[in-house]
């Protein structure tokens, strides 16, 4: 989080992740600032980082309210 700015991107997601790095968590929809997080892009660009390098970095999606939202209206 910085100021102004809530939510990961794939680019931040690229310059975080490392050999050290376990997983990277996403949260689809949250409540406080009417946002989610581009999960598909994140998987997408991790996807790229895994074909490069082999590099293979798990995400897991927490879906917080829009797994709710999604459920229910069918997202």
């Amino acid at each position: 989080m910085e100021p102004g700015r809530y939510s990961l991107t794939p680019d931040k997601t690229l310059r975080c992740v490392d050999e050290n790095t376990i997983g990277v968590v996403a949260t689809f929809g949250r409540n406080l600032h009417c946002q989610y997080e581009p999960v598909r892009e994140i998987c997408r660009a991790l996807d790229d980082l895994a074909a490069r390098t082999g590099l293979d970095v798990p995400v897991h999606v927490d879906a917080a309210s829009g797994g709710f939202v999604g459920a229910v209206f069918g997202a």
